[in-house]
């Protein structure tokens, strides 16, 4: 590619052009290959890690729903009797299962970060 844009150079650069036309060229190729090897790698890392902080967004409002019936269940809990046992088994079957789910969203959430601490330790380097 490279090759190919001197060779456009060298036909556009004839003894009668002007510097300014010179300049003109080399800014527009200069600006091309800015665009190319620089914005462009630059704004897909910048996409992914929007998409991968969508995903962490909508785990952390699902974590967030099931935090709030963990505590409509304790609070149900803590205000049944222990005459009521099969109300007490319900809710504790069900706390169990949000705590399940949360526990899924945390692994989730932590692969995610180690995703991303990779992807921009690589930039770094």
């Amino acid at each position: 590619m490279e090759v190919a844009i001197l060779d456009i150079l060298k036909r556009l650069a004839s003894p009668d052009s002007s510097t300014f036309e010179f300049v003109a060229i080399l800014a527009i190729i200069f600006l091309l290959m800015l665009y190319k090897y620089i914005i462009q790698p630059f704004l897909l890392h910048v996409k992914a890690f929007n998409e991968n902080m969508k995903t962490q967004t909508s785990n952390i409002v699902s974590m967030n729903t099931s935090l709030q019936r963990l505590e409509t269940n304790i609070i149900a809990l803590k205000d049944s009797s222990l005459i009521n046992h099969n109300v007490n088994q319900v809710k504790i079957d069900e706390s169990q299962k949000d705590i399940n789910e949360i526990k899924g969203i945390l692994a989730q959430f932590q692969g995610a970060m180690m995703y991303n601490a990779r992807l921009f330790n690589r930039e770094l380097e």
